[in-house]
């Protein structure tokens, strides 16, 4: 009989394992079904600026503060008093442009993310895109729409139409509320919901096949269009509030200019004290309150010219970018961590913040007349305000974490480049 040296054992049962595993790594990988997220680059560090969930939350107490505040009459006198309520309606009605801050913060992070896609994998991965954008905005979208049928069925003053309806369905939101007054009803606040996605239907696809070079020409382009259709309008239209405003082409110079600070940054953040910043979000809030006192942007005071106008979109163009390099690159020390858990969960703070204003309306009315038994009591006011920030808060932090989360743990699948974490 042949013998082995025992050396040659060790080959040969090396040999052996060596196929046994190789032949069990690569029927695990014939049987492994493949995940259905594109590739996301696991190295990487997130994507995340705190600073921003902050600016995130100022732009939510602008629009929160706008919807409100209670509007305020003129008296028939002149002089100091009639003054300091011009200065304070020019304050509400600025809160309205914290929807335009949305915009341009909106389209920044995005176009951002888009670049750095592009940078890292050569290509943009359009399904995935709208695959996250729909796990991140519809299902709070529709619950919202949903809501506000529900509630027309029970007050007729709410009611909708179905053409309306369709509208929202359709994300063409932003011209029902055009052609129906909305603004008292807790659907309103949806028509920017509908701008948003109409801006970037396309925005995913013109990175991809033009890259930074396609995105900014197209930026510049929508601006002048922006300006153009603004003073197209005002020659045609008085009603600045429903029929400008929300005006598809109009807001959309918000978004160019966020991308267009995106393209030119290119992932850096400005270096300023912060004396400087504090200065840059009050000279932001002035150039939003002179666009409403001085060029009349809102229905207030006599309408202004058709360049008057464009000039006052211009300004509140302005105020934003002000706005947004007084919080971009703020050292994390200065955003407290309840900043930016309440700027994580802005946009449900966004949907149900009318619905809120709504209901403490009611809670705390029904307890000052039938409770005290005092017909105008001094204290509603502040707390009708306070309730609904608390009832906002409070629904807005349980649908992040019970309804919103799940579908953003399916949206982080299909992310490339991975930002905050759910």
């Amino acid at each position: 009989m042949k013998t082995i040296h025992p050396a040659a054992w060790d080959l040969t049962l090396s040999s052996i394992v060596y196929d046994q595993v190789q032949t069990s790594e690569n029927r695990a990988q014939s049987t492994q079904t493949p995940s259905p997220s594109p590739r996301t680059h696991e190295n990487s560090e997130r994507y995340y600026k705190p600073e921003l969930d902050a600016l995130r939350l100022f732009a939510f107490l602008s629009v929160f503060c706008c919807h409100m505040l209670q509007p305020i009459r003129f008296s028939k006198h002149s002089g100091l008093r009639d003054g300091m309520k011009m200065f304070a309606v020019s304050a509400r009605e600025a809160g309205s442009f914290g929807v335009s801050l949305f915009f341009l913060l909106s389209a920044f992070l995005i176009t951002d993310l888009l670049l750095r896609e592009w940078t890292q994998t050569k290509t943009v991965e359009v399904r995935a895109f709208y695959i996250r954008r729909t796990m991140r905005i519809w299902p709070l979208y529709f619950l919202g729409l949903l809501g506000g049928v529900l509630l027309g069925t029970i007050e007729p003053q709410y009611r909708l139409s179905p053409l309306t309806i369709s509208a929202f369905v359709f994300l063409a939101g932003n011209w029902a509320f055009s052609a129906v007054l909305l603004s008292g009803t807790p659907m309103g606040p949806l028509w920017s919901i509908s701008v948003e996605e109409q801006f970037y239907l396309l925005w995913p696809t013109l990175a991809k096949l033009g890259g930074r070079r396609a995105l900014l020409r197209a930026s510049i382009l929508i601006c002048i269009l922006s300006v153009l259709t603004t003073y197209v309008l005002a020659l045609f239209s008085f009603d600045r509030d429903r029929v400008i405003f929300p005006n598809s082409m109009v807001q959309f110079q918000f978004f160019a200019i966020g991308a267009i600070i995106a393209i030119l940054l290119q992932g850096r953040a400005p270096r300023i004290p912060l004396a400087g910043r504090i200065c840059l979000v009050g000279a932001g809030i002035c150039m939003w309150m002179v666009a409403v006192a001085g060029m009349r942007i809102h229905n207030i005071g006599l309408p202004p010219s058709a360049a008057t106008l464009a000039t006052g979109y211009g300004m509140v163009a302005a105020g934003c970018c002000a706005i947004l390099f007084g919080f971009l690159g703020l050292d994390a020390r200065f955003v407290p961590k309840s900043a930016r858990y309440l700027g994580k969960i802005s946009y449900g703070l966004y949907v149900f913040h009318f619905w809120m204003i709504l209901a403490a309306t009611s809670v705390v009315r029904h307890f000052a007349w039938n409770v005290l038994v005092v017909r105008r009591p001094l204290f509603v006011p502040a707390a009708i305000d306070g309730l609904a920030l608390l009832m906002t808060i409070c629904l807005a932090a349980l649908s992040y974490r019970f309804f919103e989360s799940p579908f953003l743990k399916i949206k982080e699948r299909f992310a490339i480049i991975r930002s905050r974490a759910v």
